[in-house]
């Protein structure tokens, strides 16, 4: 699973990457330990984001990375993300993502960086399983690569 590189700090997953489509109990155990892993860093926020358009799934996750960056500048430190695409059969996939790094920026400015769509964005609550939700679509739908990526905060 995860990798590391000889001289970065950070832990990287790429966002490309083809599973076999092992059964349901497989599929389970998967998500509940990629979620369990991600259960184990200060997350900030949980966001939903949208697009006005229909995207392929490389777009949505090159704009979230400028995303990140646009956040990165106001906030004057390096942000720590995880973010899959959930697709839909429609081309209007969109986004569920966890930040740290993020506390002392509010909601509406979170929102306001996000110019490709609606958001529902909150402020992390480690009792609501947000860490499970992100991760629920990966390895679901046997036609779709899964694609996600993270930078775990330090």
């Amino acid at each position: 699973m995860p990798s590391t590189a000889a001289n970065d700090s950070r832990l990287t997953i790429s966002a490309l990457h083809r599973l076999p489509r092992p059964d349901g109990a497989y599929l389970q155990r998967l998500r509940r330990e990629w979620g369990d892993f991600l259960k184990g860093f200060g997350w900030s926020h949980f966001l939903i984001l949208t697009a006005r358009e229909a995207s392929s799934p490389g777009r949505l996750l090159s704009r979230f990375m400028v995303y990140v960056r646009s956040l990165e500048r106001i906030a004057q430190c390096r942000i720590g993300w995880f973010v899959a695409v959930e697709e839909s059969n429609s081309g209007w996939g969109h986004l569920h993502a966890l930040t740290a790094g993020t506390e002392h920026l509010t909601v509406a400015r979170l929102d306001r960086q996000w110019r490709h769509g609606f958001t529902r964005i909150r402020q992390y609550d480690p009792t609501r399983r947000g860490c499970h939700y992100v991760v629920k679509e990966i390895s679901s739908d046997e036609r779709h690569h899964d694609w996600f990526d993270i930078s775990l905060p330090r």
